[in-house]
């Protein structure tokens, strides 16, 4: 239905072909930001840390880095969250993983708007990597496999189940200075073969139409 509707703008005007073209692209964003605790859940935004844009993303599975512009103070002992939202309808996703051998991962805890907030023995654990300037690494469940899933890596669509959080504990006193995230872009899927005819065949029409009005 969505391709006919489609087709029927092409054959009335090359708006259809923009409009159809544009559905494959995405000029979303994401943000990342440090967040406090709440009683083991996301609470107020400490920092930003820092933006993308889905077309900056790749469609396969990649680590992204993002320093922090400014060293962010952590104390000893206690928890905060990385999340990623967006505000522009991204379709980026943030990989998560049942493997959960990394440094500080299994006593944490993710949520999305899907399974809500679980601890990560019952979610699984997004896929990142925290480093501090003193304590160096202190959450590792960045190049982790998701062994449950073919391919070993499962998807978390910020746009159909954000914002995205995952938890942290800070080691002692230090300062955090770098996340790293698997992200993908989950991006729309190419024009099919029957649709792309119908796009020919309609461009094909207007041509002819407007030389026979210059003829």
């Amino acid at each position: 239905m969505k391709t006919l509707a489609l087709a029927s703008r092409v054959l009335f005007g090359t708006s259809g072909l923009a409009l159809l073209l544009a559905a494959n692209a995405s000029a979303g964003s994401i943000t990342l930001g440090l967040y406090a605790d709440l009683a083991t859940s996301p609470g107020a935004l400490l920092s930003v840390i820092g933006t993308i844009d889905d077309d900056k993303l790749s469609g396969l599975p990649t680590n992204y880095d993002f320093p922090l512009s400014a060293p962010y103070g952590l104390k000893a002992g206690q928890r905060y969250w990385i999340g990623m939202s967006t505000s522009n309808n991204s379709r980026a996703a943030w990989g998560i993983t049942g493997d959960l051998g990394g440094t500080g991962v299994t006593s944490e805890y993710s949520q999305d708007l899907f399974l809500g907030l679980q601890p990560n023995t019952v979610f699984e654990a997004f896929q990142m990597r925290l480093t501090t300037s003193s304590s160096g690494v202190i959450f590792d469940s960045l190049d982790f496999a998701d062994l449950d899933v073919e391919g070993g890596f499962e998807p978390d669509p910020v746009l159909d189940y954000g914002p995205l959080y995952g938890s942290f504990t800070a080691l002692s006193n230090d300062n955090l200075v770098d996340v790293k995230a698997k992200l993908v872009n989950v991006a729309a899927p190419e024009p099919s073969s029957v649709s792309m005819a119908v796009i020919g065949a309609g461009l094909l029409y207007l041509m002819r139409c407007r030389l026979a009005k210059a003829n």
